[in-house]
């Protein structure tokens, strides 16, 4: 496997649109429906190799508007994805650009559509910048099936300018696929009142009702208010738990004090995350105002 770098070129994004081809559907009266819209929580960005692209299969099983969507072999829906890899050819046309990406685990093929009377200079420098052989570069975009073959159609491609970017991502792309193979195992809090029993770590192995005496621990998942410090820690590990699942960067803490409002201040919110952090159960991602709970 051969990373060798060679840097040219700055950093910066460019951002092409087009290359996307609409769902046809059976049935009569020419008609073609406009494919419905995925919902935010579909609408990933996963991290990926070449040979996870290639090894993409249809989902038969859901399918939309008469097409089926493209899942990874571990079940994973492909949305967006963004690889990193070096360029090991290019084919500069008329209305797009053509390149042969390679990572180390396979040889992909992605399209950047390009318009010459649109594109502003800075964005036909960038372009210019990564049309270089052997240089590697990060893309996003989406995974088409176009005759059976698989390749990518680019709306962002930037050359990289530091080999821990590299790194980086090949380090997100295991990430990613541990997530996602944990998240069944995570195990929801039962939905309570509040009579309900909690998770009792008292002698005998019973159950204790929530406010009760000895080392009871509830996870509860009611919104009723007020608690002392440990229900606040539980509702906040339980909510970045949750709501980190749908992104990459993890749970936002601002998002988190606004869901809180009403039942505990942003300082009870912000102690209790600092406490969790500390323990190990959450840590921070990009910086300090997002969080993922620690699998």
């Amino acid at each position: 496997m051969n990373f060798g770098m060679d840097y040219q070129g700055a950093g910066g994004g460019m951002g092409d649109t087009g290359g996307g081809y609409q769902a046809q559907s059976g049935g009569g009266g020419g008609n073609t429906p406009a494919k419905t819209r995925k919902s935010y929580d579909e609408q990933t960005l996963i991290p990926v190799t070449a040979r996870m692209v290639l090894s993409a299969t249809s989902n038969s099983n859901n399918i939309d508007g008469g097409t089926g969507s493209l899942c990874l072999p571990d079940g994973r829906e492909l949305y967006q994805i963004k690889l990193v890899g070096a360029v090991r050819s290019y084919e500069v046309q008329s209305t797009n650009v053509n390149f042969e990406i390679e990572d180390g685990t396979g040889l992909v093929e992605a399209k950047m559509w390009v318009d010459d009377n649109t594109d502003c200079t800075a964005v036909q420098q960038l372009r210019d910048a990564v049309c270089k052989d052997h240089i590697y570069i990060k893309l996003v975009g989406q995974v088409k099936d176009y005759g059976g073959k698989l390749n990518i159609v680019a709306y962002s491609v930037r050359p990289i300018t530091n080999a821990n970017e590299l790194t980086h991502h090949m380090l997100e792309v295991v990430h990613s696929g541990q997530v996602s193979k944990h998240a069944d195992s995570i195990v929801a809090p039962l939905a309570s009142n509040h009579t309900s029993m909690g998770v009792g770590f008292g002698a005998g192995g019973g159950t204790m009702p929530m406010g009760g005496g000895g080392g009871g621990m509830a996870l509860e998942a009611s919104n009723s208010g007020g608690g002392g410090g440990g229900d606040i820690q539980e509702e906040v590990a339980l909510y970045i738990k949750r709501e980190g699942e749908h992104a990459d960067v993890g749970a936002s803490v601002a998002a988190c004090i606004q869901s809180f409002a009403g039942q505990y201040t942003e300082p009870q919110v912000r102690q209790a995350i600092d406490r969790l952090a500390s323990e190990g159960l959450i840590y921070s991602t990009i910086n300090e105002e997002n969080y993922k709970y620690a699998q």
